[in-house]
């Protein structure tokens, strides 16, 4: 018990601070001892920490001249930096040889095919049939069915590249292929036979039309041909009683000139008869069209070949000779007009001057796969101050009907400069570590990496300068998954290195 008041013993308080200096210094040392361990485990956890035998002791002047050793451990002195030395080497040594106990192949030339499938490997067999060491020659071997799903072969293709002028413009019909359809008389349609869309023929009948219009030419055709007959039987009358001398010269004379008008009236009948449509077979058959109600009817039919692409005859429609019926057009044949930029027109109108038509490719976006062949033919005497073009026309083949009217298209002029060179797809082409490769079919099952040098670009294809054969077929899509598997050795798999 303290007294208040009462003075310490003096030796008391000295060990009493001595106790404080020792509990000071021992918790310095744990923590100095805490913090050594936190970091020996940190340096381990990194690899930066290599724990190796502890060495013999050493003489103070061995001490004295720290250096880094091999594995750049500071700390080290010059006698246990040649230890460590030796070890660095002999570890690093040991990494390298990771296959040291497979007798791989040495290939001379890595695009020799022919060579590389009679390799054996050092499983003692066909390196193509190895599955641990194909890989190590580019060499990827999948299922002919997966191959078939999964995978487009295509071959190697040639193309003109170089020196190309692109034009775009719009398909339209070939104005000298089309035939519009009109009544040639006012009247209403009774019967339409043929309808939009449908190809017609020469001659065949579009539509049926009742015209009084008609039919007042049909009856002044028969009245004239009535008075024709009138007045022959009277100039023959005439002229036997002119020759007997009964009858006067004026009434010969009077029978003539009624002969001759009524030749002319008739023939003016038969005129407008061929101009409502009547041909010389159906004016010959107007007696009979009075008992069979097809007097006044007027029949449409087709002038050319073609195929109606507009129509607009519908039953019960009155219409009159300033109406198109009907819009006939031979499709096998169209233009395309596109637009030609000023500063191009001396290239085209000098190869117009030299060789005439100038030919062209035309892609059309429906059909992407397809070039249709085409040539320019004509340029325009109009050049668009707005946009300072001219238009140019380009005459387009089109047997098999797929190209319509009203398309956008894409052509493609190539000059005298062009060449003809191997492309593949842009799809093809792969690429790693900075270089090109596409891999190509050796058989159903089996697929050659080949490293290739690319050129220029066209479209969706790409330039093989060199590293490819002619006649090689390829994968044009689908190959990332075959790059996948020739690259595993970046991924730890099979025996590549």
């Amino acid at each position: 018990m303290r007294v208040c008041g009462q003075q310490r013993p003096a030796g008391r308080s000295s060990v009493m601070r001595e106790y404080k200096m020792k509990s000071r210094i021992n918790h310095a040392a744990s923590a100095l001892l805490i913090f050594l361990l936190l970091s020996m485990v940190s340096l381990w956890a990194t690899g930066n920490l290599h724990i190796r035998p502890i060495a013999p002791a050493a003489t103070a002047d061995e001490h004295t001249a720290p250096v880094l050793d091999a594995c750049g451990n500071p700390g080290c002195t010059e006698a246990h930096a040649a230890v460590h030395e030796d070890e660095h080497h002999a570890d690093h040594a040991h990494e390298h040889d990771d296959h040291a106990g497979h007798d791989h192949p040495v290939i001379k030339d890595p695009a020799d095919l022919e060579a590389i499938l009679k390799i054996e490997c050092e499983h003692d067999i066909l390196i193509a049939d190895c599955d641990e060491c194909r890989y190590e020659v580019g060499l990827v071997k999948i299922g002919p069915e997966v191959s078939r799903t999964l995978l487009e072969i295509e071959p190697v293709s040639e193309r003109t590249m170089g020196g190309v002028l692109k034009l775009t413009g719009r398909i339209e019909s070939d104005r000298a292929r089309v035939n519009e359809v009109a009544a040639a008389a006012a009247g209403r349609v009774v019967a339409v036979e043929k309808l939009l869309g449908q190809k017609v023929k020469a001659g065949d009948v579009l539509a049926v039309i009742q015209s009084a219009e008609l039919g007042r030419a049909k009856a002044d055709y028969l009245e004239a041909q009535a008075q024709l007959k009138l007045a022959q039987s009277t100039f023959a009358r005439e002229k036997q009683l002119h020759e007997k001398r009964i009858s006067s010269q004026a009434d010969f004379l009077t029978a003539q000139s009624e002969l001759h008008r009524s030749e002319a009236a008739l023939a003016a009948a038969e005129k407008t008869l061929n101009l409502l449509g009547l041909d010389a077979q159906q004016i010959a058959a107007i007696d009979d069209d009075r008992s069979n109600g097809r007097f006044g009817q007027l029949v449409l039919r087709a002038p050319s070949d073609g195929t109606i692409i507009e129509q607009n005859a519908i039953t019960g429609k009155l219409v009159d000779s300033t109406e198109t019926l009907f819009t006939i057009a031979d499709l096998s044949s169209l233009w395309v007009w596109c637009d030609l930029y000023e500063r191009d027109l001396a290239r085209i109108h000098a190869r117009l001057a030299e060789s005439g038509p100038v030919k062209a490719d035309v892609r059309i976006a429906a059909f992407p796969d397809c070039v249709f062949e085409g040539t320019l033919d004509l340029i325009d005497s109009t050049l668009n101050t707005r946009t300072r073009t001219v238009r140019v026309r380009l005459s387009l083949s089109n047997p098999d009907g797929l190209l319509k009217v009203g398309m956008f298209a894409d052509a493609r002029i190539v000059d005298s400069d062009a060449a003809v060179v191997s492309v593949v797809p842009k799809t093809a082409v792969m690429t790693d570590a900075g270089k090109s490769f596409v891999f190509q079919q050796i058989k159903d099952d089996l697929w050659f990496r080949r490293d290739v040098i690319t050129g220029r670009t066209f479209d969706q294809y790409i330039e093989i300068e060199s590293g490819l054969p002619h006649d090689a077929r390829i994968v044009a899509k689908g190959a990332f998954m075959l790059k996948s598997d020739i690259l595993r050795e970046k991924m730890g798999a099979g025996c590549a290195h």
